[in-house]
């Protein structure tokens, strides 16, 4: 989406944005407005807006609405809903409320589940490693170097670099990908 409009003589001006033109590219399902166009790398509505990319649900509660948060706040949508622009859904709040209401909802996993569905991911056939290979991993992760692993393996050599620190495929009982450590 481009924030230019074309005069009649060919010349280009900034297009203004107003509510109205974010909801016209929404469509309403329920009292959510739920955007139509270009999406961030992360899933959140995005357009180009003064020249630059934007991510439309800070765009509008910051300028539109000219409500202020506070610098390190994120705008959430108390729906939660990614794609919904709705100005009575949009608030701030931290990034812990966020992942927070990720975990309410269902869009994270709890910590009980994760064992479950690693051994789903494996039963399907989804991953190279399981937990017996990336434990043979950190064992021979001292005498081999990590470049023959990853060729013995078939993975990557980042893969391996995280099998060993214990980003993937970490103990399945640790509450947090930061409590085990091999």
């Amino acid at each position: 989406m481009s924030d230019k409009a074309t005069s009649g003589k060919g010349k280009q001006q900034r297009l203004v944005w107003t509510l109205q033109m974010v909801k016209d590219r929404c469509v309403e399902e329920g009292d959510c407005w739920l955007w139509q166009l270009g999406l961030s790398s992360g899933g959140y509505p995005q357009a180009r807006i003064d020249g630059r990319a934007r991510i439309v649900r800070k765009w509008v509660y910051d300028v539109l609405l000219n409500k202020r948060r506070p610098v390190d706040s994120v705008v959430r949508c108390s729906c939660e809903n990614k794609l919904c622009l709705s100005p009575a859904h949009l608030v701030h709040g931290t990034q812990a409320d966020a992942v927070r209401d990720s975990y309410t909802s269902g869009a994270r996993c709890p910590v009980e589940m994760t064992a479950k569905r690693r051994a789903n991911i494996v039963k399907q056939g989804l991953t190279k490693l399981d937990m017996a290979k990336a434990q043979e991993i950190r064992s021979k992760a001292s005498t081999q170097s990590k470049t023959q692993l990853a060729q013995d393996y078939g993975v990557s050599l980042s893969t391996v670099k995280s099998v060993v620190s214990g980003r993937y495929w970490g103990s399945p009982l640790a509450k947090s990908a930061f409590e085990w450590r091999g």
